[in-house]
């Protein structure tokens, strides 16, 4: 067994947060994740790279673990990503694990715990290429306003509010997007822009810290890079039960989670995202959470 001084661990990350020669406030943020963690793990002794999942000419296996952190493009390349992951599965130890990886970027697991009977936000599959049926859509998820997405996305790109009965908006954008990607459709929960979306992190199966992401004034989008704003959140001992219960039919555990709930229109808690590839998971609003973090992943090793 290797001691803590002989781990290396790659962090993966864009290849732009490597060292970059400007920032702004965004990548600040980006960074100071990533070197909460670099320091949590270092401090315990580890060797910590970070590695861009789209450098060329990376061996794996010179590693111990590769722990998914700001991969955050991955989203806009989600064949090369797919390839990525089947090239380098089994080359060192991936957390999450790979397998999990592939299944947590295809939206459609919400469909898997909707078909459970969980509390999911109500969610239909919209093939790539399909015909625009709005109307349906409306139908099935008994609901005129509606929320369209790639079913692999991120930052709310390409992200569309659509309201069926509004005769003035332009389909256009949505039609185009469609035809190459395939999407979900959700009805819009109002609650997200009067309360907002909690976010509950875990680690190792284990609650850390919880915050409380708001949009600003007119949108829905809560992502503090569309304006949102985020605060701090106390959990009830019922919220962070029910935050983990949500990794109970995972196949294996995760070392690290996000469970992002909102308020749905029946007052329950509805299943927005279970995030396990690459969430911002707000190390820098819980000062113990980049050591919990770092912890599990030693852990396992």
């Amino acid at each position: 067994m290797k001691s803590n001084t002989e781990v290396r661990i790659a962090l993966l990350t864009e290849e732009k947060y490597i060292d970059p020669s400007n920032t702004d406030w965004y990548m600040d943020q980006v960074l100071l994740e990533d070197n909460l963690l670099i320091e949590a793990l270092e401090k315990s002794g580890a060797q910590v790279t970070k590695v861009g999942w789209t450098q060329t000419g990376v061996d794996f296996s010179t590693f111990d673990a590769a722990v998914f952190s700001s991969i955050w493009d991955y989203y806009r390349y989600p064949t090369d990503f797919s390839k990525w992951i089947d090239r380098v599965e089994g080359q060192t130890t991936f957390f999450n694990s790979i397998a999990q990886i592939r299944d947590n970027m295809d939206k459609r697991y919400l469909i898997r715990y909707q078909d459970m009977g969980r509390n999911v936000v109500p969610t239909k599959y919209v093939p790539a290429g399909s015909s625009w049926s709005d109307t349906l859509w409306a139908e099935d998820l008994d609901s005129d306003h509606l929320v369209i997405k790639p079913v692999i996305g991120g930052a709310a790109v390409d992200t569309f509010q659509w309201k069926v009965s509004d005769a003035n908006q332009d389909l256009s954008p949505m039609q185009e997007v469609l035809a190459e990607k395939a999407m979900i459709v959700q009805p819009f929960v109002p609650s997200i822009q009067t309360f907002g979306e909690v976010s509950h992190i875990i680690f190792d199966g284990k609650y850390s810290h919880s915050i409380l992401k708001r949009p600003r004034a007119g949108d829905y989008r809560v992502q503090d890079d569309h304006g949102g704003r985020v605060d701090d959140y106390i959990a009830t001992p019922a919220e962070i039960d029910l935050a983990l219960s949500w990794l109970e039919p995972l196949n294996e555990e995760p070392v690290y989670a996000r469970v992002d709930l909102v308020k749905g229109i029946d007052g329950a808690w509805w299943l927005g995202e279970l995030e396990l590839i690459e969430p911002e998971l707000w190390l820098r609003r819980n000062p113990s959470a980049a050591e919990a973090f770092a912890q599990s992943v030693l852990r396992r090793l």
